[in-house]
């Protein structure tokens, strides 16, 4: 199943828990929230828009792209500035202060990931955060879409070609690598940032 699909956007609607805007809003997305600085945030595939509501409700100015036409024109109806645009290219993304980009690179390919990190380099500001969200080993292996699993081995190389640096890494809920092997929502979270000259 492709993530540009009709079919991928009610997929992701049925495999949601109950409770989880009350986790997300409560505990989750305050958490990546402190991550960011106080510049614009775009939310790099924003998916069925959680986080674009979530900072909307905390006065925070975002943006967003998304490569799947049905949730982009819904958040275009309920009045979010988004687009329609490739993760690989960001066409329509001029400059990153604040990029967010929760539970879609798992989706790639690692042709793809070398692709959007090349082009966040390039459009990173020079103290701009890029905050990547995956899910650990339980949450990878459990959705049929998951192509590329991430951890700090596979993530720091990558960082590395593209002259970015994960300045902060941790977990969540668990703030522990052993929880992600059995909890499959335990998330790993990294705050990427431009390497720092030496």
């Amino acid at each position: 199943m492709e993530t540009e699909s009709e079919a991928y956007s009610e997929y992701l609607e049925e495999k949601y828990l109950p409770g989880r805007d009350l986790y997300l809003n409560r505990l989750f997305y305050p958490r990546i929230l402190k991550e960011l600085g106080e510049g614009p945030i775009v939310d790099l595939g924003f998916g069925a828009g959680a986080f674009l509501k979530f900072a909307r409700k905390k006065s925070r100015n975002i943006s967003g792209i998304d490569s799947n036409p049905a949730f982009v024109d819904t958040a275009l109806s309920q009045g979010f500035d988004v687009a329609l645009d490739d993760i690989t290219k960001l066409a329509t993304v001029s400059q990153i202060e604040n990029a967010v980009c929760d539970n879609v690179l798992e989706h790639l390919t690692a042709e793809q990931l070398e692709a959007v990190f090349s082009v966040v380099k390039d459009k990173l500001a020079t103290n701009g955060k890029f905050v990547a969200i995956v899910p650990d080993k339980q949450g990878y292996k459990k959705d049929p879409t998951h192509r590329t699993f991430i951890d700090p081995g596979f993530l720091e190389p990558l960082c590395q070609r593209h002259e970015l640096q994960i300045g902060k890494t941790f977990c969540y809920p668990f703030n522990s690598r052993t929880a992600g092997k059995y909890f499959y929502l335990n998330m790993q979270i990294f705050v990427i940032t431009h390497m720092k000259a030496t």
